[in-house]
C-alpha cells in the first residue's frame, strides 16, 4: 500500500479541495484568534525579509491567497521534483529482515530518485 501512495498516487479532485477548504479555514480563523496574531506579528519582526525570500512570513491573507491557487497539477508537479526513491525505514517487532529487504527491493528499488 506504502509503495502504491507514493508511486502510483491519485490526487483525487474533490479530496484535495476538502483539505483546500480545511486549510483555509485554518488559516483565516488566525485574523481573530489573539495568540496567533501576537505570535505572527513576532515572526514577521524577526524575519523582516520581502516576499520571494524563503526567510518571508507572509500575512494571514497572503497565506490564505496561496493556499487558494494551489492545484491538483501543483500537486502533482511537487510531488514528481521532490518524492523519490530515498528514505529510511524502522520496523519493529518479530520480522525476517532478509524477507523485508526483499519486499524493499521489489517495491522501491527501481523507484528515481527525486
Amino acid at each position: 500500500l506504502l509503495s502504491e501512495m507514493f508511486r502510483q498516487p491519485s490526487f483525487p479532485a474533490d479530496e484535495f479541495a476538502k483539505l483546500q477548504r480545511e486549510e483555509i479555514a485554518a488559516r483565516e480563523s488566525k485574523r481573530t484568534d489573539p495568540e496567533a496574531i501576537a505570535r505572527l506579528a513576532v515572526r514577521r519582526h524577526g524575519n523582516p525579509y520581502r516576499a520571494g525570500d524563503p526567510r518571508y512570513v507572509p500575512t494571514v491573507e497572503e497565506s490564505v491567497g496561496y493556499v487558494r491557487a494551489a492545484t491538483v497539477d501543483d500537486l502533482k508537479r511537487f510531488h514528481q521534483t521532490f518524492v523519490g526513491g530515498t528514505g529510511e525505514i524502522a520496523l519493529v517487532g518479530d520480522f525476517d529482515p532478509a524477507e523485508i529487504r526483499a519486499v524493499l527491493e521489489k517495491e522501491f528499488g527501481t523507484w528515481p530518485k527525486a
